[in-house]
């Protein structure tokens, strides 16, 4: 196993990697309609059983 991070460079990404740490580190009830959002802009979505997909 590589135990280098990884260097995200796109700083769009960067930025929605970190929203996503800091709402699964947060004790309080996360903001999943943020988390949808993220993962959209990113190309994912969540199907009906709560699996992330990938958009084809």
């Amino acid at each position: 196993m590589n135990d280098k991070p990884i260097k995200i460079r796109n700083s769009r990404i960067k930025r929605d990697f970190k929203r996503l740490l800091a709402i699964i580190a947060d004790s309080r009830e996360p903001d999943y309609s943020e988390v949808e959002h993220i993962a959209e802009r990113n190309g994912f979505y969540f199907d009906e059983k709560g699996n992330v997909r990938e958009e084809n």
